[in-house]
């Protein structure tokens, strides 16, 4: 601006001197081309620069003496580069003032003017004008003085061609006109224009409103009014407009040169898009300013005011920056004394930051020739707070520098330490205390603190899920170079209780620690944590302690973790892992691998109690290997391979999952003596078995949103004493309905197959159950069974049977169903029915009972049906057969109070020789009825002797009468009286 002044200055010389040489140039007009000659002589003596009138000139003489030239122009007469032109030029002096020694102009008018500026790259112009070494008139006559009416200029143009800094500015539409100017009165000054070519705008519209006081040695401007206007369009066309407008004094001392400035006021408000301003307001006071061109500027109280909306998403805020400057642009150096800055209201929505005040006081260096920038600061605050939950962050650095290198933009910052404390109650944060120890330093690539500590309080809200409280620390170094993040040594240690589950863990971690910013990728190395969690949700303290490696890349969103050494209750496993797209729709794989280790040490660390078991060597080796996989809607364990004991377990678990939760499986086990895991009899598990068989239990409700289906195999199987082989189960769950079919296996030389049903989808459980046992050797499976075979023999057994209820109890009452059974060449063993026979016939006779007789019953067959009602068992139809005996019986159970009532009706077909015993013939063919009684526990069983007697007299007279009737052959009538007689000894 104070270069474009002076060129219009030069410009009103230049004119002014034309009508000089005007009044000296009277006598001449006839000749109007050597009025033009000694015009253009008299301006390159006094300017160095040539003068071209190139159009006519006219005069007035009285009372004006005036001049009005066309087509002027003033060129650099060694290149004959244009300097300035103007289509016409008006000037008119009073005639009458002349005579006085006064000059007394008229305004001057100059039309479509243009003017030429360049500067060159040794910093002279085009516009220069010749040393001189004149001094004041001799005799120290009088100055001349001049009035002028005013300058009007319109439609002017001016071109400043910059060879220094390679830009060429151009203002157009430059309007100038002043007030009356006199040597020493104010001079008001209207100047608009507007200009291309200024960096990072398109257009600057230009509007100055002032009054110039012309001074020795010093020259007064008081602005009134300056307004600019930037124009600007970023590449997707969107418009910037930002206004400025500025007023205050400025004062031009000659002699120095010096610019001074007071009262100076700027204000700034707009929107940039390109700069990323949303909206800007800003204001600069100047109490007092000196500038030296070429060498210092002083700002004696510095005041910048500001609030606005930057970036997008946008930040807005309010600021402050003040104190005492001092810039010496040769040295390139600038220096704030007791100055600061102040940001506050500082906002961010995509921040989620509704508040912020930020605050430092201090001196500031600026060595731009070095490169080097000092901030020495006294003090230095922030608070934040953060838009829902409340959260308020404090910042403090005390006393200490900050020293830049603006060249490599390396900072130093060295404090004793910087404090850092933040609240956010609404996140369950109560207070993160921060300390920073120096010197810290930092730059574009690089950033390191030697040492740092952080402390975290947690306190949980009512509306956080998970509701944590506790402390957390953090103790290490940080380094930041070549877009890596570095914490070695990080150390922490945390003594956290999540209250909504009722958990506590304290434990710490610590590690190498490496983040790669771009991506980022993040890599931990040397990783051992350990921990120990509480609750009265677990069973005991669990210990847990981790070690190993692995990285991840944020960019590729995966994971990658090797190597991971996992302790747990005196358990090790190792444990890989890998994730891919982890940060939407994460998936992960791994594999586990345990060594073996004795589970009866295990359990007792986890708080769970272990009953005797039958096998005090059981549960006491086991080792666990698998893969495993996950996805959103699904998990998978594949390869599962369990060494329990003397077992061998391998399957695999498929669960999906996101609707409802579905699993599949598939288990394979070699052999297992389920027998050897059940409590030892007579303990208190025992006790509680009891109950559960008195109906203490529930029966399960199963899940009605879960679907199970699997496959299980086993090679051998114990269990409740019995043995089978190649078991094999497909089980199936749905909608509350459990059903295992076919469960099919092989035991004691036969093979079973089950069907089993359970049925929890109503508001009352029910069950079905159906089995069909072919070609079992009872004997070995009820010694197996019951420690003692009273039954022997090969034989089928087919059972259908339904039942509902919420317990054993109810389940048993309301038994239904059906059965039959089917057993060939067996015996009965704890009974002989035959010696039952020969008691009772001694007892009745007399006679003496033999000796050495065993205690069994044979038989060739023995088959019957069953049915069962509400609890009650009913069989019709015993039927068993031997080469002695036939057997016939009916009855039934209580399966409810577990009693008998049965009854067997026994009859001799032959000799009891065949059962170890001697001939009874007098008993053949008698039906000798054994009832049975008492509980399934201890049944007991009885028979008749007076039955025995009668029996016998019935079969004595019967056979008396029919050998009389046969020795003494009647008529009819005979026939008819032997007929009533037999059925009256009969009593029939």
């Amino acid at each position: 601006m104070r270069k474009f002044i002076a060129r219009i200055v030069v410009t009103i010389l230049v004119l002014s001197l034309m009508a000089g040489v005007f009044v000296a140039t009277v006598p001449l007009w006839a000749d109007m081309e050597r009025v033009k000659a000694y015009a253009s002589d008299a301006v390159l003596e006094a300017t160095g620069k040539e003068l071209v009138l190139g159009g006519s000139l006219s005069f007035t003489l009285f009372p004006w003496l005036g001049v009005e030239a066309r087509d002027v122009s003033l060129r650099d007469p060694a290149s004959g580069a244009l300097l300035a032109d103007t289509r016409r030029a008006l000037i008119r002096v009073r005639l009458l003032a002349l005579l006085r020694q006064r000059i007394e102009a008229d305004t001057l008018t100059l039309d479509d003017l243009s003017i030429h500026v360049v500067r060159y790259a040794d910093g002279t112009t085009n516009w220069d004008l010749p040393a001189t070494d004149e001094g004041p008139a001799p005799g120290g006559g009088s100055a001349l003085s001049y009035t002028l009416a005013g300058i009007h200029v319109e439609d002017a143009s001016v071109i400043l061609d910059d060879h220094v800094t390679g830009r060429e500015i151009t203002i157009r539409d430059v309007t100038l006109a002043t007030g009356a100017i006199a040597a020493t009165s104010p001079i008001a000054v209207r100047l608009s224009g507007t200009a291309t070519g200024i960096p990072m705008t398109e257009t600057t519209e230009l509007d100055l409103t002032a009054s110039i006081r012309p001074g020795t040695p010093q020259l007064r401007v008081d602005v009134d009014a300056l307004r600019l206007v930037l124009h600007q369009t970023d590449p997707q066309g969107t418009p910037a407009v930002l206004r400025a407008e500025t007023r205050g004094v400025l004062f031009w001392n000659h002699a120095e040169p010096a610019l001074g400035v007071q009262r100076q006021t700027l204000t700034v408000t707009g929107r940039a898009p390109a700069l990323g301003w949303n909206r800007i307001e800003a204001g600069l006071d100047l109490q007092t300013a000196r500038f030296i061109p070429g060498a210092t500027a002083t700002v004696e109280a510095l005041e910048v005011r500001g609030e606005g909306s930057f970036g997008s998403p946008p930040v807005s805020t309010e600021f402050r920056l003040w104190g005492e400057a001092r810039a010496t642009p040769a040295e390139s150096k600038l220096i704030l004394r007791d100055g600061g800055m102040e940001v506050k209201g500082l906002a961010a929505e995509w921040l989620r930051l509704a508040d912020a005040d930020l605050s430092w006081e201090g001196d500031l260096h600026l060595d731009g020739a070095n490169g080097q920038a000092r901030l020495t600061l006294r003090s230095a605050t922030a608070t934040l707070d953060t838009r829902g939950p409340t959260a308020t962050t404090q910042f403090s650095l005390g006393a200490g520098t900050l020293q830049a290198d603006l060249g490599s933009g390396e900072t130093v910052l060295d404090v004793p330490r910087v404090t850092l404390s933040t609240t956010a109650p609404g996140l369950g944060l109560k207070r993160v205390d921060a300390v920073l120890g120096g010197p810290i330093h930092g730059g574009p690539s690089v950033f390191r603190v030697p040492r740092f500590q952080a402390d975290a309080v947690f306190a949980a809200a009512a509306d956080t899920a998970p509701a944590i409280d506790g402390t957390l620390a953090l103790r290490g170094a940080l380094n930041l170079e070549g877009g890596q993040l570095c914490l070695p040594g990080l150390a922490s240690s945390f003594d956290l209780a999540d209250t909504s589950r009722r958990l506590k863990a304290t434990g710490s971690l610590s590690g190498d620690v490496d983040i790669g910013l771009d991506g980022p990728r993040i890599a931990l190395s040397g990783l051992s944590a350990g921990a120990a969690v509480d609750g009265p949700t677990l069973p005991a303290t669990m210990a847990l302690t981790l070690a190993g490696d692995g990285h991840a890349d944020m960019a590729a969103q995966t994971l990658v973790a090797e190597g991971l050494t996992l302790q747990a209750l005196g358990v090790e496993a190792r444990v890989s892992v890998r994730g891919e797209h982890i940060l939407e729709g994460a998936s992960w794989s791994g594999a586990l691998v345990t060594d073996r280790f004795d589970p009866r040490e295990v359990l007792p660390a986890a708080g769970l109690r272990l009953p005797p078991l039958a096998d005090p060597t059981a549960l006491s080796s086991l080792s666990i290997q698998g893969a495993f996989s996950t996805t959103p809607t699904a998990a998978n364990l594949n390869t599962l391979d369990i060494r329990l004991d003397d077992s061998r377990i391998r399957g695999r678990l498929d669960v999906t999952h996101g609707g409802p939760t579905r699993a599949d499986f598939m288990l394979d086990i070699d052999a297992m003596d389920v027998d050897r895991y059940m409590p030892r009899p007579g303990g208190r598990d025992e006790e509680a078995a009891s109950a559960v068989a008195a109906g203490a239990a529930l029966v399960p409700m199963l899940p009605r949103d879960l679907g199970v289906a699997g496959r299980l195999a086993v090679g051998d199987l114990r269990f409740q004493r019995l043995h089978t082989t190649d078991v094999e189960a497909r089980l199936e769950l749905a909608g509350g309905v459990l059903r295992i079919a076919p469960l099919a296996a092989r035991m004691y030389g036969g093979e079973v197959t089950q069907d089993i049903m359970l049925d929890t989808s109503g508001p009352i459980p029910r069950a079905r159950f159906t089995m069909d046992a072919r070609a079992i050797d009872v004997a070995p499976l009820l010694a197996d069974l019951q420690g003692q075979a009273r039954l022997a023999g090969t034989g089928t057994v087919t059972v259908e049977l339904e039942s509902t209820g919420v317990d054993e109890v109810e389940m048993t009452a309301s038994l239904d169903g059906r059965g039959a059974f089917d057993l060939r060449d067996g015996a009965v063993k704890g009974i002989n029915i035959a010696r039952l026979l020969r008691q009772a016939e001694a007892a009745v006779s007399g006679k003496p009972l033999p000796a050495g007789e065993s205690l069994q019953t044979d038989f060739t067959a023995l088959t019957g049906t069953f049915t069962i009602d509400n609890g009650q068992l009913r069989n019709e139809d015993l039927d068993g057969k031997s080469p002695l005996l036939r057997v016939r019986g009916r009855g039934g159970a209580n399966l409810v109070t577990r009693r008998l009532d049965y009854r067997l009706d026994t009859s001799l077909v032959a000799t009891t020789e065949g059962q170890g015993g001697r001939e009874v013939g007098e008993l053949r063919e008698v039906t000798i009825p054994i009832t049975f009684s008492g509980t399934f526990a201890e049944p007991t069983y009885s028979l008749d002797p007076g039955r025995l007697v009668v029996e016998r007299a019935k079969q004595a007279v019967q056979r008396k009468l029919e050998e009389r009737l046969q020795r003494k052959p009647g008529d009819g009538l005979e026939d008819q009286i032997k007929q009533r007689l037999l059925e009256g000894l009969l009593g029939r």
